[in-house]
């Protein structure tokens, strides 16, 4: 008899080696600034401190990391009055982006960037056709028309911005809309994952730094905390204490989990959720095995006469 498996078509060789769709990402940075800002700092924070000259806020390599799970990078383009962002020179510099000055129109120094991006992303997508995904890291309601035009001309478009700060509008108008506290979900997972199996194996309330890294390369051997815009360990587990609490100790902090880390938890996935797993099964196993015995037992004790 023939088997089945000719009748399975191979995939189209053009499939198989089909280049990564191109993406163009487009920040309205004062946007996002601002709205992160006030997220972590509070509403009204980034008016009271709008003429300083502003500290970074913004994870600019966690954007870039999720943008590049959509396709390859061909524009990566900033707007603002680089004026007062300057602080975020070293960041925008490593992830070469294309910074673009805006200077502030009027007296009331409003945000223009939202006009001149608009222009640029028909542009780019009228003279290279290659692009096919749009990001544009805003929430400004401001973007929906640029957003209906880009459908229109066939492109798909990603928003990446704030929740509480973000259109409903804009956010329904995208293909996707990917809120920024979200962008380091994954690491921030396997942080309290491996922190809460190290406090459960050694019965302590907390750990030294140092063996904290270690044990979450263990736990994910791909997990790099520059590849989501930290330059080290340390700013990492800053960017992440609504989940841990670092507290000085002799020679080294000491880590704990917060409430909100410890409600976070997902067992299954942490080195003491897969001895539970295996646990669980070895006693399925013993159970079948007991139930299997007594099987046995009855049917020779049917059909076997003792003499």
């Amino acid at each position: 008899m023939q088997n089945d498996y000719s009748a399975i078509p191979n995939p189209p060789m053009n499939l198989v080696n089909a280049p990564l769709p191109q993406v163009a990402i487009y920040w309205d940075f004062e946007n996002i600034h601002a709205a992160v800002l006030e997220e972590k700092e509070g509403e009204g924070t980034y008016h009271r401190v709008f003429n300083d000259p502003q500290e970074p806020v913004v994870n600019v390599g966690a954007v870039i990391r999720y943008a590049s799970t959509l396709g390859t990078i061909a524009i990566n383009r900033a707007y603002a009055n680089w004026e007062r962002f300057g602080n975020y020179r070293l960041a925008l510099l490593e992830h070469s982006i294309d910074l673009i000055q805006i200077f502030p129109p009027g007296r009331k120094l409003k945000n223009g960037a939202d006009i001149r991006l608009a222009i640029d992303v028909i542009q780019d997508i009228q003279n290279f056709p290659h692009i096919k995904i749009v990001v544009v890291v805003s929430g400004d309601s401001d973007y929906i028309a640029l957003v209906q035009r880009c459908k229109q001309m066939g492109r798909d478009i990603f928003g990446v911005g704030v929740q509480r700060a973000a259109s409903q509008y804009l956010i329904k108008s995208c293909n996707a809309f990917k809120f920024y506290h979200t962008l380091l979900d994954d690491a921030r997972q396997l942080l309290v994952n491996t922190l809460h199996t190290l406090l459960t194996d050694e019965e302590k309330t907390n750990v030294l730094k140092a063996r904290l890294r270690p044990a979450m390369t263990r736990m994910d051997p791909t997990f790099d905390e520059k590849s989501y815009g930290f330059s080290s360990f340390v700013e990492f587990l800053n960017e992440c204490q609504d989940l841990v609490s670092i507290s000085p100790g002799e020679n080294d902090h000491l880590i704990s989990l917060s409430e909100k880390g410890s409600r976070l938890v997902d067992v299954e996935k942490t080195g003491l959720g897969r001895l539970m797993i295996l646990e669980k099964k070895k006693m399925e196993m013993i159970e079948e095995d007991d139930e299997e015995d007594e099987i046995l037992d009855e049917f020779l004790s049917r059909n076997i006469n003792v003499v």
